[in-house]
């Protein structure tokens, strides 16, 4: 969806910034930057692994997923977001109600813990991710997100899902930080996805 008035713009460039910044907590200083590589990769996995990996796409229903035949079944209902949620608290977070909702418990519970024991929940019955789906590296940049990389997303979005921050001051660091490579209109690398989001990140989410 196109952005159609400067004032969304500015939104959304205001929570990238922040975003952006509350990132700092996984600074290089910190972590070692072949950990951030990770944490990041495996955000992008727990959203939509398939495209990250370029893996094939799920056929079926997973097997966990309630709403067999539903309008997120097959392949989305492989996402880990789609039973998890967007904002990791699944059951009582975002996808509480709605056509999203399944009833299934978010991720938070397991932010902290050793990502080996991540790893080998996604390898169980009850997950069931094949190697072919998702690769050893996968697996570990994914288990590196969920114990590591989990924000509070509350600090960016609205429970309405709209997202917070402050648009000018955002688009002062897009413009100084990012559009050097991006553009100021977000478009300038052609060879990726381009950086002009839809209008909240909820449905950025739940394409």
């Amino acid at each position: 969806m196109a952005d159609n008035s400067g004032t969304s713009r500015r939104l959304l460039i205001g929570t990238f910034g922040t975003i952006v910044l509350g990132l700092g907590a996984f600074a290089p200083s910190a972590i070692a930057a072949e950990e951030v590589s990770s944490i990041s990769r495996g955000g992008r996995l727990y959203d939509k692994w398939f495209v990250e990996n370029k893996a094939a796409k799920p056929g079926d229903d997973h097997a966990a997923y309630p709403h067999k035949g539903g309008k997120y079944g097959k392949d989305t209902s492989w996402r880990c977001k789609e039973c998890h949620g967007w904002d990791y608290k699944g059951k009582d977070g975002a996808y509480a109600k709605g056509g999203h909702a399944t009833g299934i418990k978010g991720i938070s519970g397991a932010a902290g813990k050793d990502p080996a024991s991540i790893v080998a929940i996604l390898r169980d019955k009850l997950h069931g991710y094949t190697d072919a789906q998702i690769s050893a590296k996968d697996a570990g940049d994914l288990a590196l997100f969920v114990s590591k990389g989990q924000v509070d997303t509350a600090k960016y979005i609205d429970a309405a899902g709209k997202p917070k921050g402050d648009g000018a001051k955002g688009e002062v660091y897009f413009n100084t930080m990012c559009a050097g490579c991006h553009g100021t209109d977000g478009k300038k690398i052609t060879t990726a996805p381009s950086t002009r989001w839809p209008t909240t990140p909820t449905r950025c989410c739940t394409r």
